[in-house]
């Protein structure tokens, strides 16, 4: 998956003559400020999605956030990011448990909104196996808003505090490390014997050294003044099974409030997209009302988590680590 663009395939040539993982999201940084701040880019991003019938017809999940893709191709992976506000916003309520991405770097750059409130949490601290516990500390607290760029790296813990107004990324995620077996991940062939073969690398102990997760990752929820660790397949299984017509037609919505929040303009696109009979209904009913100027608003997130407690505050954190955190 690649959406083909001179920006884009600056990416791609940096990728691909810069070993080092951190040096090559280094070297994007001045490419991703260009391609948020490109209505020509944004254009052409809109028109690969949707003429892409995968990603027409794609079944969203509350697992997921509302995305348009740029690229996916086993080296990086590129997608304007959209969260949603939170229903009844309170300030400083998590959107998810604190978490990492395994072995992938992350370069994260506001686009437009509020901006969302996140901690970093310092790496390598180890989950006590008996207790089910963790000691955390914050080492960084940013909000992500509009031109600000930063570095998640791999394996570091931290956490999303749900945005006030609908906020969108974008976003370059790269594993730390170029290896052999990245590109086999797109192997259509490979991809039918996922599940055994994952059984085997773990099996074998081998996830660090072809870079998949562990057999077992772990989430982290404040509570009751200390931090706790789920499961993650535990942790997800409602977000994944929430899927039906209503979610869809939320997520759909909220990429058009996107284009109306970034003055999207290709009228003569969207009037050709929905006039187009293979078009589905959903993407038809918010493109006409997009195209009638009518406001849009975007979905909104819920407090709620899937965690004892149920809402996780910045508060709770904070009294967690049992000292101030600045």
């Amino acid at each position: 998956m690649f959406f083909e663009h001179p920006l884009s395939h600056k990416i791609q040539t940096l990728s691909d003559s810069i070993e080092d993982r951190k040096a090559f999201h280094s070297a994007s940084r001045d490419v991703l400020n260009q391609m948020a701040n490109d209505p020509d880019f944004l254009d052409g991003v809109v028109q690969y999605n949707l003429n892409r019938k995968e990603f027409l017809m794609h079944d969203w999940s509350l697992y997921e956030i509302p995305c348009l893709w740029i690229a996916d191709t086993g080296d990086f992976q590129m997608k304007f990011h959209i969260f949603l506000p939170m229903r009844d916003f309170q300030p400083g309520i998590a959107g998810s448990c604190i978490h990492h991405h395994n072995n992938y770097l992350l370069t994260t750059l506001g686009v437009c909104g509020s901006g969302y409130e996140s901690f970093l949490f310092e790496k390598g601290t180890q989950l006590d196996p008996k207790k089910g516990k963790i000691n955390l500390r914050v080492r960084e607290n940013f909000v992500q808003s509009k031109g600000v760029m930063t570095l998640v790296d791999s394996w570091e813990p931290h956490v999303v505090f749900n945005p006030k107004e609908m906020t969108t990324t974008l976003t370059l995620w790269s594993p730390d490390a170029k290896r052999g077996t990245d590109k086999l991940r797109h192997n259509a062939i490979l991809k039918a014997f996922k599940k055994p073969l994952r059984n085997v690398i773990h099996a074998f102990g081998m996830e660090g050294r072809v870079g998949i997760a562990s057999a077992k990752t772990f989430q982290y929820y404040a509570y009751e003044g200390s931090f706790h660790a789920i499961e993650e397949e535990t942790f997800f299984a409602p977000s994944k099974a929430a899927k039906g017509l209503e979610i869809n037609d939320n997520f759909i919505r909220t990429i058009f409030a996107f284009l109306r929040v970034m003055k999207y303009e290709n009228l003569d696109f969207l009037n050709h997209f929905v006039s187009n009979s293979e078009t589905p209904q959903l993407w038809k009913k918010w493109g006409k009302k997009f195209l009638a100027n009518e406001q849009i608003a975007p979905a909104e997130s819920s407090a709620e988590i899937n965690i004892p407690g149920k809402v996780m505050r910045k508060e709770r954190i904070i009294e967690a680590q049992g000292e101030p955190v600045f």
